[in-house]
Formats: C-alpha cells, structure tokens, sequence
C-alpha cells in the first residue's frame, strides 16, 4: 500500500500481484487537473450547441451541415478513445494527458482560424482527437492516484467537470452572443491550456511506473484470461448502457418541452441549456458526494430505476392531447427527473466503474475499449433518434427508450459487483473468483 493509501500492481506470470510500494504522495490537485480532461469535453459541448447556427450562416451552407458541423468531434473521438489506452501505457498517463492538451488547443486554433470548412471541420477532428483519449486517460489517472475511500468522489469528478464545462461553454455564449461563434470557440483555450499546462507541473501515475514496458507489452496477451474477458464484457456493457438510455434524446427534446411546457419560446434555447446543464452539475456533484458511501452499484439501479418511470411518464405526457392543460407538467416534471436521476447513478457512476474494474497490465486498452463503446453508441443515438421518433411517433420512442432503460437495471443487477472502499487489488478477487465459478460450472456441464 503506498502512502495514498492504495495498492496496485502488474500481475505476474503466476497470476499473482506485484505490490506497488511508493513513498509517493499523488498531490489531491492532480485529480482536479487531470478531470480537465472531462472539462475540454464539456465546454466544447455547450460552445458548439450555441455556435453551430452562426457558422452555418457565416459559411453560407445548408442547415443539414449544422448537424455535421457538431458531430465532428465524435467523428474525431470515436479513434481517439481507443488510442488513448495504448498511448497511456506507452508514454505514461501524464504524457497522454498532455498530448490531449496539446491537440486539444491545435483543433480550437484551427476552429478559430478558419477561413473555409475544410479548416473548420478538421479542427473539429483534432479537438475530437483529444477529447476522446482524455476521456480514457483522465480517469484512468485518477483511479490510479487515489485511495480506496476516496475514489469514487474523485473519479465523479471528471463528470462534474463534463457537465461544469457545459455551463461554462453556455455562459460564454451568453455573454458575448452567438453570433460571435470565432470567441466562443477561442475560450475552449482556456481549459485546453488548464489541462496541458496543469499537467506538465504534477507526477506520472505510480502504478505505471511501477508495472514496467515489459509488463505493459506482455499485457496484450491477458485479454484471454477469463476474469479479465468478464470484466470487459461488463464494461462495455456499461458504457453501452450510459448512452442508449436515451440521455441525448431527453435533451435533443429538451428545448420543445420546455416550449411546450410554456417556460420558453423559440430562440431561447440557450436558458433552456443552462437550466438543464446547472441541474446536470447540481446532481453530479450530489452523487459524488454519496458514491463511496452509498456505493456506485447502489446509485447505478437507483438512477437506472428512476429513468425507467421517468421515460413511461414522458411517454404517457406525449401520448395526452395538448388541450389537456396538465399534459405540461407531466412532460415537465418527467424530463427534470429523468436528467436528475441520470446525473445520480449513470452520468458519474458508470466513468469510475468502467476506470476500477480492470487489472493493471491490460487496463489502459480495455479502457480505450469501453470509452470506444460509449462514444459510438453516442454517436448512434444522436444521428438516428430524429429520425427514429418520427417513424414511431414520441411517445411510443420514450417507452421504448424505457424498456431499453429496464433491461439495462437487469444487466447491472445481474453483472456489476459493489467496488467501493475496495482496493483496485480488491476489485480484481472479485473477477477472479467469478471467472472461476463461471469456468468451473461450464467444466461440470460440459462433463
């Protein structure tokens, strides 16, 4: 155990664990730095949600660019992710860190500097680029400098700064209009230059010190090892699960409810942002207080479980007629509580589990792998649900969207173990013990 109060190794050939002792102490502003990781996610969020328009006009294109003009970043994140974790292992967790930095401020002077699309859009890869590796790197980092009892709150951290980094995009589009797209895009240098320049001040991770290149290149062949191929399916069950719950659909149709509802009007949108992204942050910040003592399984079935009723209530307003003048509430009521709930159990829950559930010698790619997961399902969900709902109709793409939400509390209650207060050493006998129940019980039925 080192003096942070964790202990972490590679494994040995044996399948045993190699202690990592360090005199070491991870100064507690690390985490705050490397969630910067989370904070460039969030700002180019809530930024570009209110800019796209005036580039769309400023460049004389089609409105059906808009949707493109945004979704270039998870265009550029989707490789990103997955080459975080190798790089992480390469080069360290701080050396990724600061490569997103850097590429990250690379994509936002190129969007600020562009003269024609082109310009424009591969700016938005770049930015892209770093956004998805930080978010494998950042928590990665985090789990790895932190104590037993105090990573949950720490790792909820990178989504606080997610959803922060919206309010902050948001309110600089606020304040200098959005028709100012250049300057709203040129603030993201300020979180970019945060994350490249705080890192370059604080320590690599000590469990990668301590695992050694020999450890990292012999961790490719461990991906056949039972108990870590459970562990994967189990993450990548639960990135899935953090965007096909339909959080994007909720707030693609956030702006209409609150229309509907009759607390805003076209072309205020942007408070509409703000409301929803202040909720996000309140939330987050309420479940890291609570998930190294509540525990991140519990806070995942009571988010999962309040989205399913929150999703059949915002089916059931959309299928009452407008005339109904409760209607507006229901809708209302259904959509502040399905984002409250997810900011309780998913939205912060499901980035620390998916940063504690792997071994050391295999966790950089297996969570490149995860991450890579959630950003295409991301990406799924936000180009097809237009598209999905008119075909369906609303209310019947919110039940839906609530069955899916369902059989996800099942998929968690049946597969992910408590991992709080545990050491990430901890972490791995559960796998390890369920790998061999499972292997034994498939030996007997085969015999």
């Amino acid at each position: 155990m080192d003096s942070f109060g964790r202990e972490d190794g590679p494994t040995d050939p044996h399948g045993g664990t190699i202690v990592v002792t360090t005199s070491t102490r991870i100064p507690g502003v690390a985490v705050w730095l490397a969630a910067g990781g989370g904070l460039i996610q969030g700002f180019d969020t809530g930024g570009i949600s209110n800019a796209s328009a005036a580039i769309i006009r400023h460049f004389n294109l089609p409105v059906e660019w808009q949707g493109f003009v945004t979704a270039a970043v998870l265009l550029g994140a989707m490789p990103g992710a997955l080459a975080g974790g190798p790089l992480a292992d390469r080069i360290g967790r701080r050396g990724a860190l600061l490569t997103c930095g850097a590429v990250f401020l690379l994509g936002v002077a190129l969007e600020v500097t562009a003269g024609g699309l082109a310009w424009l859009i591969a700016g938005r890869l770049l930015a892209g680029l770093a956004i998805g590796a930080s978010s494998t790197v950042a928590p990665l980092y985090i789990s790895e400098v932190s104590p037993p009892d105090k990573r949950g709150a720490n790792l909820a951290l990178f989504q606080l700064a997610v959803v922060f980094g919206i309010v902050c995009g948001v309110l600089v589009a606020m304040a200098v209009g959005p028709e100012a797209w250049r300057v709203i895009l040129g603030a993201g240098l300020v979180p970019g230059g945060l994350l490249l320049g705080g890192m370059a001040l604080m320590p690599e991770s000590p469990a990668w010190h301590a695992s050694g290149v020999k450890s990292r290149s012999a961790g490719r062949a461990e991906f056949g090892r039972p108990a870590v191929e459970l562990a994967l399916v189990v993450g990548i069950g639960m990135a899935l699960i953090q965007q096909v719950t339909g959080i994007n659909a909720v707030m693609y149709y956030a702006p209409g409810i609150f229309e509907r509802a009759g607390f805003s009007g076209a072309g205020e949108s942007i408070w509409d942002d703000l409301a929803l992204a202040l909720l996000l942050t309140v939330v987050t910040f309420l479940a890291s207080r609570l998930v190294d003592h509540t525990g991140r399984r519990a806070l995942l079935l009571v988010g999962l479980g309040g989205m399913v009723v929150s999703f059949f209530v915002l089916g059931l307003g959309f299928s009452l007629p407008e005339t109904f003048a409760p209607a507006k509430w229901i809708i209302l009521a259904a959509l502040l509580a399905f984002i409250g709930f997810f900011a309780l159990g998913p939205g912060p829950c499901i980035w620390l589990v998916i940063a504690e559930i792997y071994p050391l010698d295999v966790r950089g790619p297996a969570m490149g792998i995860a991450t890579l997961a959630s950003w295409l399902a991301n990406f799924a969900v936000s180009s097809t649900f237009p598209a999905f709902s008119l075909a369906v109709g609303e209310a019947n793409a919110f039940f839906i969207f609530g069955l899916i939400t369902a059989l996800s509390w099942l998929f968690t209650f049946a597969s992910l173990p408590e991992t709080s207060r545990r050491t990430l050493d901890e972490v791995q006998e559960i796998w390890n013990e369920r790998a061999a129940t499972l292997f034994k019980h498939h030996t007997i039925q085969k015999s």
